[in-house]
């Protein structure tokens, strides 16, 4: 190349393997050019699905740009060793987030959107419903009994949002779902310069209605 400064590095492979999940085909591209570092996976393919990545920083000024993709996404395909948790189901996710140039960490001046959203869901062994309901005695738990009470079920999910908005040094982010026996919603402030994080979750009792005979 003839600026010296500048770095190309390209990989294009298939039938990849970690531990037992099976990636059939991989493309990505580092480059470096003068002050600018640029990274993208056009694609990064399991069975039938695929996520695609780009991402620039200007190593200079703290300037940077990302975006991912996740369209339609069976994540069966992500069944393995490598994720505790059996899952099933299709979701879309999406991200494009931005960084102002700046001397404090990236996170801090991090501004975008992320989103995800399915319409049915199942991963197991995270049953958000056992936590609805119940009387006051047993609403006390330590963090590890809430997550080996959640083990006990399986969490079906039916249309699924997660939205996330930064501005500098905070996220606002929302959640809702309908489970099988209630309607989740979910609200949550994170402050990025102090990592404190604030938020509500709410479980609403679905209730069912019969006809009444003649």
């Amino acid at each position: 190349m003839e600026d010296k400064s500048a770095f190309m590095m390209k990989l294009d492979a298939t039938g990849v393997t970690l531990a037992d999940l099976l990636l059939s085909g991989v493309r990505a591209q580092l480059s470096i050019s003068g002050d600018l570092l640029s990274f993208s996976i056009p694609e990064l393919r399991l069975r039938h699905s695929a996520v695609s990545l780009d991402a620039t920083y200007n190593l200079k000024n703290g300037q940077g740009l990302m975006n991912f993709a996740a369209p339609d996404f069976e994540i069966s395909e992500l069944n393995s060793t490598l994720i505790p948790r059996l899952m099933h189901g299709r979701l879309s996710a999406q991200a494009e987030l931005r960084a102002a140039p700046g001397e404090n960490p990236p996170w801090e001046r991090l501004t975008g959107t992320v989103s995800l959203s399915g319409s049915e869901l199942i991963i197991a062994q995270l049953g958000l419903d056992l936590i609805n309901g119940g009387s006051a005695d047993t609403r006390n738990l330590s963090f590890d009994e809430l997550i080996d009470g959640l083990r006990g079920a399986d969490l079906g999910a039916r249309e699924a949002r997660l939205e996330a908005n930064f501005t500098p040094a905070q996220v606002n982010a929302s959640a809702e779902m309908n489970l099988s026996t209630a309607r989740l919603k979910a609200q949550l402030r994170a402050d990025l310069r102090k990592f404190t994080l604030k938020g509500h979750l709410n479980l609403m009792s679905l209730r069912c209605a019969f006809p009444l005979s003649p």
